[in-house]
């Protein structure tokens, strides 16, 4: 699916601008192992507040 200027800049004001905190590094590296994550046999998990997409 092409993506118009216009819908990139509509992402990109999504995204938090806040910086990502320690505890948001934790709670990813503890999701895996929880309940939670049961069904999760493997992924990738950027925890970058969206930079990855800029």
């Amino acid at each position: 699916m092409p993506e118009t200027e216009q819908d990139k800049l509509a992402a990109f004001d999504a995204l938090p601008v806040e910086l990502v905190q320690p505890s948001d590094i934790s709670d990813a590296v503890l999701w895996p192992a929880s309940d939670a994550a049961r069904y999760v046999t493997g992924v990738a998990l950027p925890v970058d507040a969206g930079f990855h997409v800029r």
